[in-house]
């Protein structure tokens, strides 16, 4: 079986709002995941060792350079929030989806935007330089 190269224009996100309305937001770039377990090292009494690692949880992390989709409305989408409704916000979903195998690869769960971009100029790109903080991420062996 060959190696599956992802290409980074070949994948796609679709971010689903706490209405469970699904927003697809285009095609991205240099596309990053990352999973974060909080850990600690037990060293018993008398020992320079570790005896156990204790996992105490996990959070995810996501970033991409651009999304190439005409623009819109994030706020009304409910994909941030606006600055009035801020502790009423549910976060959303993204769904991360390899457009060359037509299959899903990765969930963002409970994720929100902590920094976008919204580009105006012609408004081309919908967002850019985007950096969230999620519950956790489901790979694709996780989503079966």
């Amino acid at each position: 079986m060959p190696n599956r190269i992802y290409i980074a224009s070949s994948v796609s996100i679709v971010a689903v709002n706490a209405a469970q309305q699904a927003f697809p937001l285009g095609l991205v770039d240099n596309l990053r995941l990352e999973k974060a377990y909080v850990t600690e090292g037990v060293i018993e009494i008398g020992s320079f060792q570790y005896a156990d690692i204790l996992i105490h949880g996990y959070g995810a992390r996501f970033s991409w350079g651009r999304a190439y989709q005409a623009g819109g409305d994030l706020i009304s989408m409910g994909l941030v929030p606006a600055d009035d409704t801020i502790p009423q916000y549910a976060p959303m979903f993204l769904r991360v989806i390899d457009q060359i195998a037509q299959r899903l690869i990765a969930v963002i769960h409970r994720g929100v935007m902590e920094t976008y971009t919204i580009e105006i100029n012609g408004r081309a790109k919908l967002l850019s330089n985007v950096s969230g903080l999620a519950c956790s991420l489901l790979s694709e062996s996780e989503l079966n």
